[in-house]
């Protein structure tokens, strides 16, 4: 019935389970786990899945445009920055 100020931890004991811990998905990797050993397949960290892939295509593509990328880019940012500045300078001085 009380306010709970600070929150003490719980022992663990032997059978400790998270919260999210859920027993189909354990029995679930456990079968995937003997059927790649059945069946002489490599661990799954080796295998590489659909979203890995895809990952990895991006970031070649991310790293080809980023290569490919001009670098007058800045230089006109830079004289665009410069001409603003001497455009405010003008003006403070006439004013």
């Amino acid at each position: 019935m009380g306010f709970r100020v600070f929150r003490t931890q719980r022992p663990r004991q032997f059978e400790y389970k998270p919260r999210y811990y859920s027993e189909r998905k354990a029995r679930l990797t456990a079968m995937e786990q003997r059927a790649r050993q059945r069946h002489g397949l490599e661990l799954e960290e080796e295998t590489p899945t659909v979203r890995e892939a895809r990952l990895e295509l991006e970031r070649r593509e991310h790293a080809r445009s980023r290569r490919a990328a001009p670098q007058g880019g800045q230089l006109s940012r830079t004289l665009l920055i410069l001409g603003i500045l001497a455009l405010a300078l003008y003006l403070y001085i006439r004013l």
